[in-house]
């Protein structure tokens, strides 16, 4: 089984989208390295046991493997070469000194986040306690 969710924009018309093939993906994953990472929360790219919200979904989706390495790669399968071309295409670029980089560059904005956002609970704690 397999069902690939993302699309991409025609080359000479920017506002039409079209569905990616698996061929698109390969692409996007090998060549672009279209691999974030704040995707590794979705499952670490690959989520071998994803969680379905309705139960048709689960069913359908059964033994299935969910590939979801940003908003532009995004696939449902359960073709073991498919899942392992995927896996070798996600690692190879995980290694890599850019993906390292933007990764560490991710988890900074992440943590200012969470220093702000306990910064504004310390705050509105604070404020509640002398009203």
């Amino acid at each position: 089984m397999l069902e690939i969710l993302s699309q991409h924009t025609k080359p000479n018309a920017i506002w039409i989208w079209g569905n990616d093939t698996l061929e698109d993906i390969y692409y996007k994953l090998e060549i672009e390295h279209d691999i974030r990472p704040d995707f590794e929360e979705y499952g670490n790219h690959i989520n071998y046991n994803p969680k379905w919200i309705h139960s048709e979904a689960a069913e359908k989706y059964k033994g299935c493997v969910m590939i979801f390495t940003s908003p532009y790669v995004r696939l449902i399968t359960d073709d073991k070469k498919i899942i392992e071309r995927c896996e070798k295409a996600v690692n190879e670029y995980k290694k890599t000194e850019e993906y390292k980089r933007a990764r560490i560059e991710y988890l900074k904005i992440e943590a200012e986040k969470e220093r702000e956002r306990r910064e504004r609970i310390k705050r509105l704690n604070n404020k509640n306690k002398t009203a």
